[in-house]
């Protein structure tokens, strides 16, 4: 039996069904720190709401958080795993190990530069601008949490390490130890700090700081078992080296197009008018909804998908990289469809018993929501695009990504423009992401065909019009549960979102599997049978 043949039926599962299998235990966990999540955000709601503080907050924590998903998971990552894996391949672990440690000691050096630079231009920021509350508060915010970057992106390529060694739940359990650390923050420092919003916030940029070296020192335990060991022979030049740098300057775009167009939205926020001060906060809180579907589903697949199509490239073995690609896009499809007409049609009972208690208000409910359907409409371009980039990325290609994801940004940009100053509306600016995300999907599709041939095409639409047909009969039962409440429960009272939310989510639940099941939606079944794997594991 050759190698092939062993990886197929010897070595007991296919590679797609490694892959969704791996999804299921990334995204088993993810589940968990999603929760952790969104209790930190509703706590966040709860005690600044959409207030200054609150948008200043989101606004500097975007700033390094976007730069973590370029220098740690993001760009670095999907430079770093082809690369590694490829060498891990073809001349060992130890081999391997060594060009790790290469790139994580560059990586720091890089990093302690760009946070000498940042920590400068905000403190001359500060000094022009003294006059102006609103970008005091957010050099500030944002010079503090700097430190933050340092430790998550680290923390990042050590996910990616161990995701290329073939171990996902502690890289996808982490997070939840970083929220915890908030929620502790909010609780406990945020009252320390003073009495105004404007000074318990410091509280939370304390708590991001902590979280984040908290967040690095777990994942050493991890790392050292699964054989990875520090100062192995750190080298600064070599072919790999170049490799990783030739792929991750053009990836900085393709993986983080989302992540770029998130911080200019919300500094576009600031200036919508009416919306001045809250418009940042609006589309925090409704991303963060968007985020638990896609990180549940989305990411898992993505962060699964990248380590076998790059060891499937790096083996020539071509059909199987396509099987596998198609598997993952199909898998994605399945469960982002039903989730976007869920989250469009119980998009208030949704904001309403997450967030709508204390300083958030039924106003700022009733203003976060179009936002959420914005944001809501384009999950499953993001969901498409968290496996697609990777293909690129382990054929070593980041170019092409790079290309589409800076045009995708510039348009992204003037259509924000439209949004903010010709029609004043919030929700615009979640709405052009959705529209320049679903477009990226399609031209890099495009194109990715064009490179490798047929992707199983027919095989994909067939699914989609499949699963969209499903998930519009699911769509059918969810509406009708959600204006039956009324009739079932008159009486709810302050429990009516939580009943509103749960009967027509539980009547989705059980009615998209079965619509799944008369309409021959096969994919479902697969993430379903993975997850239970995945568990037991």
């Amino acid at each position: 039996m050759n190698a092939e043949g062993c990886r197929r039926d010897a070595c007991g599962t296919s590679e797609e069904t490694q892959v969704t299998r791996n999804a299921a235990i990334f995204g088993g966990a993810t589940v968990f720190s999603r929760i952790l999540g969104l209790v930190r955000t509703a706590l966040i709601a709860s005690a600044f709401g959409t207030s200054l503080a609150a948008s200043a907050f989101f606004f500097a924590y975007s700033i390094p958080n976007m730069l973590r998903r370029l220098s740690g998971e993001g760009a670095l990552g999907g430079a770093f795993i082809p690369v590694f894996t490829e060498e891990l391949e073809k001349r060992g672990q130890s081999a391997a190990i060594r060009l790790a440690n290469s790139v994580a000691l560059i990586v720091s050096l890089i990093l302690a530069g760009v946070l000498v630079v940042m920590t400068l231009a905000l403190q001359t920021t500060a000094f022009f601008f003294a006059a102006s509350k609103k970008t005091v508060l957010v050099a500030q915010l944002t010079q503090l949490m700097l430190p933050y970057l340092f430790f998550i992106s680290l923390a990042g390529f050590g996910m990616a390490v161990l995701n290329s060694l073939n171990h996902f739940f502690m890289p996808a359990i982490s997070p939840a130890i970083h929220n915890m650390i908030l929620i502790a923050a909010l609780v406990f420092l945020c009252p320390m700090m003073g009495t105004t919003k404007e000074e318990m916030v410091y509280g939370l940029a304390i708590g991001v700081i902590v979280g984040g070296a908290i967040q690095l020192a777990i994942l050493y335990y991890p790392l050292k078992k699964k054989g990875y060991v520090l100062n192995t022979g750190v080298y600064f030049r070599g072919e790999n080296l170049r490799k990783v740098s030739r792929l991750f300057l053009p990836g900085v775009f393709g993986l983080a197009v989302s992540q770029i167009n998130a911080v200019v939205d919300k500094l576009l926020g600031f200036f919508v008018r009416g919306h001045e001060t809250s418009a940042p906060s609006e589309l925090f809180y409704a991303n963060l909804i968007v985020e638990l579907p896609l990180a549940v589903f989305g990411v898992s697949l993505g962060v699964a998908v990248f380590p076998s199509l790059s060891r499937l490239w790096a083996s020539e073995r071509m059909k199987d990289f396509k099987r596998t690609l198609s598997s993952a896009l199909r898998q994605a499809m399945a469960i982002s469809f039903p989730a976007t007409v869920g989250l469009v049609l119980l998009r208030d009972p949704i904001i309403r018993v997450i967030y709508q208690r204390k300083a958030f208000g039924a106003a700022a409910a009733e203003a976060v929501a179009p936002v959420l359907t914005g944001y809501a409409v384009g999950l499953f371009a993001y969901t498409a695009a968290k496996i697609v980039v990777p293909a690129f990325l382990s054929l070593q290609d980041s170019r092409t990504p790079m290309r589409v994801g800076l045009a995708m940004t510039l348009l992204d940009f003037g259509l924000n423009c439209v949004a903010v100053f010709a029609l004043e509306i919030v929700w615009g600016l979640a709405l052009s992401t959705s529209l320049c995300a679903a477009l990226q999907t399609v031209i890099l599709l495009y194109i990715l065909r064009k490179k490798i041939g047929l992707l199983g095409g027919r095989q994909i639409v067939l699914s989609v019009l499949r699963i969209a047909v499903a998930t519009a009969f699911m769509g059918i039962v969810v509406y009708v549960a959600l204006k039956a409440v009324g009739y079932l429960w008159p009486g709810a009272g302050g429990w009516e979102p939580v009943v509103e939310l749960l009967f027509p989510t539980v009547c989705g639940l059980l009615s998209y599997p079965l619509f799944c099941h008369l309409f021959g939606v096969g994919e479902l079944r697969d993430v379903l049978r993975a997850f239970r794997r995945g568990e037991s594991t």
